[in-house]
């Protein structure tokens, strides 16, 4: 099972970003756009993963909310990630905050040997992939002025990549609210 440990979205902030895609979109050649119902934060992608591992990032997820509390922070601006093709996003403040939350989840993956190695950390929501513009993307985003929008966090969620008929999908297997006694499992 391919999972990723994210943030996960309310509905008026998906809906913003959806409206931010529109305003991209005649700026873009081509790209693959996020769906708006799988736009989130990513804290970790952990790849293909056995029940054993799963099981342990539940337990890392359980361990990681117990010392923090809900908190909020908010989008500013567009960036780009330069890969073959490039990356757009939406950039999100890196707040303490979400830096606490961010690396007590990568000390507590370390301890279960989930991860080999600690990544540097750039919260954002990805707009699009594999993004040819039309103009130098420096030069779109200076003519688009992002909106800033407020974004609570309220827990994390253990979320599975797969496709079905097709599209991507981004499926909720466990979550657990910051501070919360009860997890809810989906699985």
């Amino acid at each position: 099972m391919r999972v990723f440990i994210a943030i996960e979205l309310e509905q008026a902030v998906r809906e913003h970003f959806s409206m931010l895609q529109t305003q991209l979109k005649p700026y873009i050649l081509k790209g693959n756009f996020s769906r708006p119902e799988n736009f989130h934060i990513t804290l970790r992608f952990l790849g293909e993963r056995t029940p054993q591992e799963i099981d342990a990032v539940m337990r890392c997820i359980e361990r990681t909310v117990m010392s923090h509390t809900a908190f909020s922070f908010e989008s500013c601006g567009l960036g780009c990630f330069h890969k073959k093709r490039d990356i757009c996003y939406a950039a999100v403040e890196t707040t303490p905050a979400l830096l606490s939350v961010y690396r007590t989840l990568q000390d507590a993956l370390w301890h279960e040997r989930l991860i080999s190695q600690k990544e540097t950390y750039t919260p954002h929501i990805t707009l699009a992939r594999e993004v040819v513009w039309k103009e130098p993307y420096v030069q779109v985003f200076e003519q688009l002025q992002e909106n800033s929008i407020s974004i609570r966090a309220e827990g994390l969620s253990l979320m599975e990549s797969t496709r079905i008929d097709g599209k991507l999908c981004y499926l909720p297997l466990f979550y657990q609210g910051f501070s919360a006694k009860e997890a809810i499992n989906n699985e």
